[in-house]
């Protein structure tokens, strides 16, 4: 596997010869001290066909031993996925005939891309303190925040059975656009604490985070920026997103509903895609030429869309 490393942009996560990587990650927080080497090996073989790129373990159980945790993370790489800790990333642990053995999870460097998670209540300053030189997991909402200079992955909501997908890819989406360039991680319900992880794969919403990582590599959004000043007042506050690449606007459009972006996009070339079934549609914006502005009817899909727009 190729290394990687925090990008010169301090944003993204890139190889060592400079080729931006978007981290799909999954939530695997208890797997160190639950999981068995099958059932780890089943998983890691699935998400690996599907498309995850790495994964989210945690050093923080008294139960989690070095040695175990070494374990699971050489076998994430064996299959291909970058194996994420919030600790450092060169992991020591006791072998059995008592040496001190050590596995440097992927090569990093000491400014390594890592798992933080902070607490619910911390305060801004303990932030700054715990995520330097870190890799932060922060939720959509959090992103508002997020500090600067420092590469965003984010964990935008939880999975459960009966979850609406919808919902789901709302704050996946919003998190993408809102910055998150360096990788977002699915969390499920029985996977990330290791209580059903079988079933807990099978939950359809990992499909759409494959679908966004697809998207971000096609579109290179991992060289975007939030462009929240395109959408007028009341299309932000009506839940669209929005950021641009040197060459594509990407919006998101959480159901469907007439949008004003500000700017003349009357001649652009617009497609909507409905993130449900994947098919697409040509949309047209009319200007405004008195206001500035360009909009657009709803879209002809049941449920939410991602606008592509060619610059």
């Amino acid at each position: 596997m190729d290394r990687i490393r925090i990008g010169k942009n301090r944003r993204r996560v890139e190889t060592e010869q400079g080729m931006p990587v978007f981290l799909l990650a999954d939530t695997v927080w208890s797997a160190s001290s639950r999981a068995s080497d099958k059932d780890w090996d089943a998983y890691l073989t699935r998400r690996a066909a599907q498309g995850f790129n790495a994964v989210l373990l945690d050093a923080l159980p008294a139960d989690a031993q070095p040695a175990r945790l070494a374990q699971l993370a050489q076998a994430a790489l064996d299959h291909g996925l970058y194996p994420i800790l919030p600790a450092a990333s060169q992991l020591e642990f006791e072998a059995d005939d008592g040496s001190v053995q050590s596995l440097e999870l992927t090569g990093l460097p000491d400014e390594a891309p890592r798992a933080c998670r902070p607490s619910a209540d911390a305060s801004e300053e303990e932030l700054c303190e715990a995520q330097v030189a870190q890799l932060q997991v922060l939720s959509a909402d959090e992103l508002a925040h997020a500090l600067p200079d420092l590469p965003v992955m984010s964990v935008p909501a939880l999975d459960r059975p009966g979850s609406d997908r919808t919902h789901i890819r709302a704050a996946l989406w919003r998190a993408l656009l809102g910055g998150a360039v360096a990788g977002v991680a699915y969390q499920a319900l029985g996977l990330w604490d290791w209580t059903n992880p079988a079933y807990a794969c099978t939950y359809p919403a990992a499909e759409d985070y494959v679908f966004a990582k697809q998207a971000v590599d096609y579109f290179d959004l991992t060289w975007g920026e939030p462009w929240a000043e395109i959408l007028s007042p009341a299309t932000a506050d009506a839940g669209v997103a929005a950021a641009r690449t040197s060459s594509t606007a990407l919006v998101y459009v959480p159901n469907p509903q007439p949008i004003t972006l500000r700017g003349d996009f009357s001649e652009a070339f617009v497609q909507a895609i409905d993130l449900t079934s994947g098919e697409g549609t040509r949309l047209d914006f009319v200007r405004d030429e008195v206001e500035d502005t360009s909009s657009v009817q709803a879209h002809p899909f049941a449920q939410d869309a991602l606008y592509v727009i060619r610059l």
